[in-house]
């Protein structure tokens, strides 16, 4: 069984030492990201060219295919039904099939535009499932949304009324 402590505290510790004398926090907060591509501008974590050099891994569809195919009887996303209760995990090969699925159930269901954004809303907590729903849209090339009940009315009114391209 593996180690239950989280190794990415003690990698992060290995690639960057705490320096006792500044504060952790905001050598941090001041780190958190870097330019990875200054023509558009996108970012990355600074401890990831220190873990692994995988140019192939692009997108969102491409960390979990990455994912998949090392780890696919291994855990992949886990929850608890209540705070007490043990986690109950999925592994890669079976986050994989329920992605597939929802996938190609959204192929047929929704229509899908070459020709402009196909935004898709979820509305639902953080949860195994919410994360299928990410990586099964992301795979299926859907632009989604993020929706939770702490906007409020107003804000979920007009992020629901931005034109999508959808018309």
């Amino acid at each position: 069984m593996p180690d239950k402590r989280s190794t990415y505290p003690n990698a992060y510790r290995k690639c960057f030492p705490i320096d006792h004398s500044r504060s952790f926090i905001s050598v941090h907060l001041n780190q958190q990201s870097i330019i990875s591509d200054p023509k558009t501008g996108a970012r990355r974590s600074p401890i990831v060219k220190k873990f692994t050099d995988e140019s192939r891994v692009q997108t969102v569809k491409d960390i979990f295919e990455y994912g998949l195919s090392n780890s696919r009887s291994n855990r992949c996303l886990g929850k608890r039904p209540s705070f007490n209760d043990p986690y109950s995990w999925l592994t890669y090969n079976e986050v994989d099939e329920r992605i597939r699925a929802i996938g190609s159930a959204l192929s047929k269901v929704v229509e899908f535009k070459h020709d402009s954004e196909n935004v898709i809303g979820i509305y639902a907590p953080n949860s195994p499932e919410w994360v299928i729903m990410q990586h099964a849209c992301a795979a299926y090339s859907y632009t989604i949304v993020p929706l939770y009940p702490t906007l409020g009315d107003e804000a979920m009114q007009h992020i629901l009324s931005q034109k999508t391209g959808n018309e």
